[in-house]
């Protein structure tokens, strides 16, 4: 009977390949930690960015102000409305409405549609609740948590969104590279047009 010797790794060559493992995996999350915070940030400007045009366009075709405003956490008001929210950024939600006495809030009359229709209800056109966990947007604009478009295209409130994570600082640090990208959407003052770019730490971004 022949007999064949069985060959393997030692139980010391296996730890050696675990740690080995355990170093180039420890070595890779910084980097994909930063990749999946990078994709998440692109992905809520690139909605944004959508959305803001859209409220532009809405206003110019409806010959009506709309408005975008911060969506309330507690969800609706006695109608089973959505409200906006009076403070609070735009990572709670948003809500886009046909604003359309212009005061910036979502009233449940002041809309002439025409006759038989001169005291509606004013529209909402978009209701957005995305999961924006762990992400933070700020607005320089005096009044954060509105943003309102007039029929001729013009904003009336011009300003610029920065859009970042929460513990920054700690991510930075953890990643050690001190280049956490942000994005900044900049709502041109003098034509309502919208423009957005992506800036690293300690630089002044668009």
């Amino acid at each position: 009977m022949s007999k064949y010797s069985q060959s393997g790794m030692t139980m010391i060559e296996l730890l050696v390949t675990i740690a080995i493992v355990a170093i180039l995996a420890s070595m890779a999350m910084p980097s994909l930690r930063e990749m999946i915070e990078n994709n998440r940030l692109t992905s809520l400007n690139n909605q944004l960015v959508s959305t803001l045009n859209y409220v532009r366009a809405e206003s110019v075709k409806r010959t009506y102000n709309v408005t975008m405003c911060v969506r309330a956490d507690d969800g609706t008001d006695a109608d089973s409305e959505p409200e906006c929210a009076t403070s609070g950024g735009f990572e709670n939600g948003w809500i886009v409405f046909v604003d359309c006495n212009g005061n910036n809030q979502l009233d449940s009359t002041g809309c002439n549609y025409g006759p038989g229709n001169t005291n509606a209800r004013e529209e909402i056109l978009l209701d957005t609740t995305p999961d924006f966990n762990g992400i933070t947007i700020t607005s320089n604009s005096s009044n954060p948590n509105i943003i309102s478009y007039k029929p001729n295209g013009n904003v009336a409130n011009a300003g610029t969104l920065t859009i970042g994570t929460e513990g920054a600082a700690e991510l930075e640090l953890d990643f050690a590279l001190n280049t956490t990208p942000r994005y900044k959407i900049v709502i041109s003052a003098l034509t309502g047009r919208i423009r957005s770019c992506k800036v690293k730490t300690g630089t002044s971004g668009c």
